[in-house]
């Protein structure tokens, strides 16, 4: 479902409506009683596993009991279903030489031990069960000249220069075989062209780049990636209110994996991808790298981000200023390769992340690429969060990182935010309203100076940030004790 809706939207430009009463199932966060079948809008609910709990789904929407006709089915796909096809399971195809790529079938020259190897890959994708499988992805991109098929359920995806053979490798955990397409299979087959570097061309004109807003080279756009009912959802909705953060770039957006109004006008766009994820590693990290490979396929499939030369991802509970970020890349001029700021000496920290215009371009381009080396060079996925993928990607691209230090003040780079009194463009992390508002207020009063920590206010003299913390956080509950006290006395 995830590559059909971003072919769509990627490669075929096709227009997405969201239209929720189409389904109802237990991963779009139904509301209670959903699996009573009652709404009489839902064309679909989903899953019922059990046949008594199915039939009692569709009488409550209305539907009729009848016996199934198998009469109704065609004639062919019953005996298909009656005689399984040799090619269902690659362990029993027959040798290479009988695979002649007959019109249905997947398989040619296929061979089990053996990793076909081309001087360029397409892509990886887990997840992908069986050879078979593999085959089919192949089989549908015209891309793609020979696949590769690993027993760890990963399917790799080659290109191949038309009238070349690839290299063979003995793998005993592989199953390989080439693309099976007769000619005329597919009409961009005519049109494409394979360079020495095993780059595929078209003959179709690729649209001209978007030129860059009239903001000029510090123009930003920004965006979050939000959890549904977490302390994000409250921190934007107060952010966009007030015009902070994200708000304040020349263009934001927030992402989720569901629609949500979290203000008059403002409404989250959708990503559809679990957004839990295990954490893992010496610092408790969360292995979200696949998660935002999704959202950031999500950005550029909505094209924003080509109207201005600098794209910046922000945490919902980092306390960002643009205008200082504005005076930072003010600084800096963007090359042919593109360029990014590193914000810590202990590398790239995932609250803020800037890149420039090219950089989004040459990252988004290679992340599939990236993704096969470090899946080679670690033995399997790595054990990285995805501001650690994103940095160690873009250096292998080859995108110039750029260290600077007032991009950022952050607990995991050894640095204490709080109060937020010096003039970094950034303070992380701050996960209450109070918290947030607090060190918004003081950096933003207080923090325009040089870096050196400026005095208190005359308030809050003789205060350490925890107890000024903690005396607020004591009158937020006091206030909140009056209100229900006032609401319970009418």
């Amino acid at each position: 479902d995830m590559f059909i809706d971003q072919c769509f939207i990627r490669k075929l430009r096709a227009k997405r409506e969201l239209v929720e009463s189409l389904l109802i199932e237990d991963h779009c966060e139904p509301k209670p009683g959903w699996r009573d079948c009652t709404d009489p809008t839902a064309v679909a609910f989903h899953p019922f596993k059990k046949i008594e709990e199915h039939q009692a789904c569709w009488r409550s929407a209305g539907g009729k009991d009848r016996p199934v006709a198998l009469a109704a089915v065609a004639p062919a796909a019953v005996s298909r279903a009656a005689s399984p096809s040799p090619t269902t399971s690659i362990e029993v195809a027959p040798p290479a030489a009988d695979h002649g790529g007959d019109e249905g079938s997947v398989f040619c020259d296929t061979k089990k031990g053996v990793d076909y190897q081309t001087p360029s890959i397409l892509y990886g994708m887990e997840g992908v069960a069986s050879a078979e499988a593999c085959a089919r992805r192949c089989h549908d991109d015209h891309r793609c000249g020979v696949w590769t098929w690993k027993r760890t359920n990963v399917c790799f995806l080659k290109r191949l220069a038309t009238g070349s053979k690839p290299s063979e490798r003995a793998y005993s955990d592989v199953i390989s075989g080439m693309a099976c397409r007769l000619l005329g299979d597919n009409e961009e087959e005519s049109r494409r062209a394979v360079d020495d570097s095993g780059e595929v061309t078209t003959t179709t004109p690729s649209p001209s780049p978007v030129e860059p807003a009239p903001g000029g080279p510090t123009s930003l756009y920004c965006w979050s990636l939000m959890i549904p009912g977490s302390f994000e959802e409250d921190l934007l909705s107060w952010q966009y209110e007030y015009g902070a953060g994200i708000f304040g770039c020349d263009e934001a957006a927030v992402y989720s994996n569901r629609s949500i109004l979290l203000s008059r006008n403002l409404k989250t766009g959708v990503v559809n991808i679990d957004l839990t994820c295990r954490r893992a590693g010496v610092f408790d990290t969360a292995m979200n790298a696949d998660i935002f490979r999704v959202v950031w396929d999500r950005v550029i499939s909505d094209g924003r981000y080509e109207h201005f030369a600098w794209t910046v991802k922000v945490d919902a509970d980092t306390i960002f200023f643009p205008g200082r970020l504005k005076v930072v890349v003010a600084g800096y001029q963007e090359r042919d390769s593109g360029m990014y700021l590193n914000n810590c000496d202990l590398g790239l920290q995932g609250p803020i992340e800037v890149l420039s215009r090219r950089a989004v371009r040459k990252w988004y381009k290679g992340a599939d690429h990236c993704y096969l080396h470090f899946y080679a060079a670690c033995g399997g996925p790595c054990a990285w969060g995805e501001d650690k993928f994103l940095d160690k990607c873009m250096q292998h691209l080859g995108i110039k990182r750029v260290d600077d230090w007032s991009v950022l003040s952050e607990t995991a780079c050894d640095e204490q935010p709080a109060p937020c009194g010096t003039p970094k463009v950034a303070f992380h992390p701050f996960k209450s309203i109070q918290s947030y508002f607090t060190c918004y207020e003081y950096a933003d009063t207080y923090g325009s100076g040089p870096g050196a920590k400026p005095a208190l206010p005359e308030e809050l003299e003789g205060e350490t940030w925890q107890e000024m913390m903690k005396s607020l956080e004591e009158r937020e509950r006091r206030e909140k004790r009056l209100e229900s006290v006032l609401v319970a006395g009418g």
